[in-house]
């Protein structure tokens, strides 16, 4: 995959770095459309991590689907006996894809420095999906 245009914008060429990068700051906003590279991070987006963002223009409402995916796949994923969709979020069905999002999710979680994008993030994603569906016994939550 090439990140050439994703690269000049976050100085990094590795597709974790850039896409906690993306989703933790907003200041490259402009520069992503400047110098192309929306399209470049859309294919980053599905490539690595399963999501579809084609249809989508506003960078903004890509960073919002893009952390609400990772977020939700990521707790489908974790939880035990978890459907596969929540509220029209389904986890990806390539082991790789689902490797890279726990990763991320991960990596997200515990950065100092992408610590404060993570908890606004999350609380958004809590306040706006319906988790109703996940097991809530201790067996189901024991290794999520």
């Amino acid at each position: 995959m090439d990140l050439s245009g994703l690269s000049l914008v976050y100085e990094s060429t590795q597709p974790d770095e850039i896409t906690l990068s993306f989703l933790s700051d907003n200041g490259k906003d402009q520069d992503l459309v400047v110098k192309g590279a929306v399209a470049d991070l859309k294919r980053l987006a599905f490539e690595e991590y399963g999501i579809d963002l084609a249809a989508i223009e506003d960078v903004a409402v890509i960073r919002s689907r893009l952390a609400g995916y990772i977020l939700t796949a990521d707790c489908l994923l974790s939880t035990r006996n978890a459907p596969e969709t929540v509220d029209g979020i389904t986890t990806p069905a390539g082991s790789a894809q689902q490797s890279a999002i726990r990763r991320l999710a991960e990596n997200w979680r515990n950065r100092r420095d992408f610590e404060e994008s993570y908890l606004r993030h999350s609380r958004e994603i809590e306040a706006t999906i319906n988790l109703d569906g996940l097991p809530n016994d201790m067996e189901a939550l024991r290794d999520t």
